[in-house]
């Protein structure tokens, strides 16, 4: 309900598609966004990363200033980072997918 309010807010409703455990079909996205606590972020890393396709690309939000770097060395064995997006003590961390080949 939040993601589809702050989509519908922001004018891109349209543009995602926005699914709940129950209708996600398994297929990797180009795009994956999570936008939660930087704990569950590390916790989630192998399922998380496993929803973005070779080449996808990767948002994670929610994340204090300090907390950064530990959520990259969790995502680094299959993603490479931009650097970080920082405002008022939160970070955006923004990467890229490596092929798998």
């Amino acid at each position: 309900l939040a993601t589809r309010s702050n989509a519908e807010r922001n004018g891109v409703a349209d543009r995602i598609d926005i699914l709940g455990t129950d209708a996600y079909d398994g297929k990797p996205a180009g795009l994956v966004i999570a936008n939660i606590l930087a704990n569950v972020l590390i916790e989630l890393a192998g399922s998380i990363g496993a929803l973005v396709a070779p080449g996808g690309r990767l948002a994670l939000s929610g994340i204090l200033a300090d907390q950064a770097e530990a959520v990259v060395r969790a995502y680094a064995d299959r993603f490479d980072f931009a650097d970080p997006v920082c405002e008022d003590g939160w970070v955006l961390l923004a990467a890229l997918r490596r092929d798998e080949n």
